[in-house]
């Protein structure tokens, strides 16, 4: 069995629900993956929209439950997604 030649990356406010703050050293490091893989069959996913996060785990009810639970705290939603998305779509995960 392959790994599909999916990269993901994940950086959004969970506190807050809103989009992820880029920093410069953060925006560097997404240009950088997307420039090291513009090979075709590599897709490379940066999730730092917060709607566009929810467009890929909407239909996962106990996900959506845990995202809008006030006592998880935002890594613990963050590793939830990031598990979510791999087993869903597979890949690899980057974090920075």
């Amino acid at each position: 069995m392959s790994i599909p030649k999916i990269i993901w990356a994940l950086w959004c406010n969970f506190d807050k629900k809103t989009d992820g703050l880029l920093t410069d050293s953060i925006r560097y490091f997404k240009d950088r993956i997307i420039e090291q893989h513009p090979e075709p069959e590599w897709q490379v996913n940066i999730i730092t929209n917060w709607e566009n996060l929810i467009s890929y785990i909407s239909k996962n009810e106990v996900l959506m439950k845990i995202l809008n639970n006030e006592f998880v705290i935002s890594a613990h939603k963050s590793d939830a997604i990031r598990f979510f998305l791999l087993s869903e779509y597979g890949g690899v995960l980057v974090r920075y």
